[in-house]
Formats: C-alpha cells, structure tokens, sequence
C-alpha cells in the first residue's frame, strides 16, 4: 500500500494537469486498481469502494 502511495499516485497526480484525461479512462484505471489491490489481498472483494476515498481518519 506505501508503494502505491509513494509511487503510482505522485506520476498519475502529476498526469493530470498534462493530459486531458476522460472520465470513462478515469474510472478503467480505477477498476483495474482495485482488481490489483484483491489480487493481493490488500483489499477485500466485497468491501465497500467508497471507503477507498474516504480519509483514515473517518474510516477509510
């Protein structure tokens, strides 16, 4: 989970303001992800998606 982190998140965030990204694109990489994250068992098949998005401290 730190290696996403501290690796995948700073080169799509910076992406972002360079590439015209479509919401379709946006949500294909989210799904792809999170198949990732359940493959190795970081995060739980039937888990909630929203909590992915919420703060640690609130819960996610």
């Amino acid at each position: 989970m730190q290696a996403i982190g501290s690796l995948a998140v700073p080169v799509l965030r910076y992406s972002f303001g360079i590439i015209n990204w479509h919401k379709e694109e946006i949500q294909k990489l989210d799904r792809k992800t999170r198949k990732i994250l359940t493959t190795y068992g970081q995060h739980h098949p039937r888990a909630d998606i929203d909590r992915l998005y919420v703060p640690r401290k609130e819960g996610g």
